[in-house]
């Protein structure tokens, strides 16, 4: 694409991105090139579909989509629109990052990656460290220059970044720092400002403020139905050290180990409570609780599980035990 193709392309898209956005997720289809996706042209000859999870215990979720013809794996494909849901591509995501913006190798080619917040900016996230472990980067590559924006939740040895999608620069952005997160709203929504303490981007804050900034504009969150979508972090205790067991999440059962983080956002207007799978242990984690944490553990005298609410504080200090369980395990 020469330079006048691709100026003529921001000019007209840009001018239609409120309206784009409201077409979209209208049906299941899928956008084949990151041009269809701005001009709204998704293809619904082949119906997609979620054909699996990949790794239920990352932090970050990848999906196989699959087709209904002779149901096979969708691949070169920029996204696909299921269920209300919007999926992107991994390696679409790295091929049009932001000048001078980075993200780990996504690893096995077609998998895709669900959108937490749909609107203006679609929000979603990015577990550094996976698939082909630290260090290893995939550098930016899109439709020119832009603000790169990443976070800062290190879940054992990955790292979980946010990124959105800029319709008006056609590249995804990732949130960096504190610094450039609040470049980031100063130049979109000056309303909008995060005092990070320490210097440091919550991963949980920057959920809440996306969330904020794409309420209203389609969804009010990332659900299909119009509820708002509420974010929890699970977490063991010390005492899950080898007494693990399956958590049933909103009907999904979850395997849960003495190293397991799962993050995992529920729909304000489902079914929200967290059990031990087999039991009548459960926590209501409703929207209306207020609950952002939550901790399993385990009595050593009646051998049994709980579940209850907790903070910030007690997760950060678990989690500092979980990376080191990782690491003597090595």
């Amino acid at each position: 694409m020469n330079f006048v193709r691709i100026l003529l392309f921001f000019l007209i898209f840009n001018s239609l991105q409120i309206e784009m956005t409201a077409q979209r997720s209208s049906q299941d289809c899928i956008y084949w090139s990151i041009e269809d996706f701005a001009e709204g042209i998704c293809d619904n000859e082949e119906i997609p579909y979620v054909d699996k999870v990949l790794n239920k215990k990352s932090p970050v979720k990848k999906y196989m989509i699959k087709t209904d013809r002779k149901n096979k794996r969708l691949k070169k494909a920029f996204a696909a629109n299921i269920d209300g849901e919007l999926y992107y591509d991994q390696y679409e995501i790295t091929r049009y990052l932001a000048k001078g913006d980075r993200l780990s190798a996504p690893g096995t080619n077609s998998h895709f990656i669900k959108v937490k917040s749909q609107g203006t900016y679609d929000y979603l996230e990015w577990a550094d460290g996976g698939g082909n472990g630290p260090g290893i980067g995939i550098g930016s590559g899109g439709f020119g220059s832009g603000i790169g924006l990443n976070t800062g939740l290190n879940l054992g040895k990955k790292k979980v970044t946010g990124l959105i999608y800029d319709p008006q620069r056609f590249e995804f952005n990732v949130f960096k720092n504190c610094k450039d997160f609040n470049e980031f709203l100063a130049e979109r929504h000056p309303d909008l400002s995060y005092e990070c303490k320490k210097k440091k981007l919550k991963i949980e804050k920057v959920r809440e403020i996306m969330a904020k900034l794409n309420k209203g504009v389609k969804r009010e969150g990332a659900t299909a139905n119009g509820e708002a979508v509420r974010y929890v972090t699970v977490f063991p205790h010390r005492s899950i050290v080898r007494n693990s067991c399956t958590l049933n999440i909103a009907g999904e059962e979850i395997p849960f180990d003495d190293v397991s983080v799962i993050d995992i956002d529920l729909d304000c207007g489902g079914d929200n409570v967290i059990c031990i799978e087999g039991s009548e242990v459960c926590l209501d984690v409703a929207c209306e609780n207020d609950i952002q944490y939550v901790l399993v553990s385990r009595d050593k005298e009646t051998r049994a599980y709980s579940i209850e609410a907790s903070n910030e504080k007690d997760f950060e200090y678990y989690n500092r035990l979980i990376e080191r369980r990782k690491e003597r395990r090595k």
